[in-house]
C-alpha cells in the first residue's frame, strides 16, 4: 500500500467518484472551496493505493 498527498485533479475525481456518494450535502464542503482551499496549501488530501494495480482504497 501507498499513501500520497492527492493533486488537484486527483482530488476532483475523488470528490466525484467518491466523496458525493460517501457524505451528505450537509456534511462536505462544495469541491470549490476544496479546490481554493488546496491551492492555498490550506487543505490536504491523501489517498491509500494499491501498490500492484494503483486502485484507491481510501481517503481523508
Amino acid at each position: 500500500m501507498i499513501i500520497k498527498q492527492l493533486s488537484i485533479h486527483e482530488i476532483s475525481e475523488v470528490y466525484l467518484r467518491h466523496l458525493k456518494f460517501d457524505f451528505p450535502d450537509n456534511e462536505r464542503k462544495p469541491l470549490f472551496v476544496m479546490k481554493n482551499l488546496h491551492k492555498r496549501n490550506l487543505y490536504l488530501c491523501y489517498g491509500l493505493f494499491d501498490s500492484v494495480d494503483n486502485s484507491l482504497k481510501a481517503y481523508a
